[in-house]
């Protein structure tokens, strides 16, 4: 098992070659990849976090 070279988003590669697509919230299944799912998943919900920099809706009245 090996995280892909494609920097766009990354996938990682299962033994038997098809490509898995990392989510931002993750899967129980990036833990049988080891640290290359970990870090797979790290960069996705990094890349996601700077593509989604809006402010949440907050109402006005919950300012203080």
């Amino acid at each position: 098992m090996e995280p892909s070279k494609n920097n766009d988003l990354p996938k990682l590669i299962t033994d038997d070659g098809r490509e898995m697509e990392i989510s931002p919230r993750g899967s129980l299944a990036l833990l049988a990849f080891g640290a290359a799912g970990l870090d797979a998943w790290r960069q996705v919900r990094l890349q996601n976090a700077e593509n989604n920099l809006e402010t949440p809706n907050i109402p006005s009245d919950d300012i203080k």
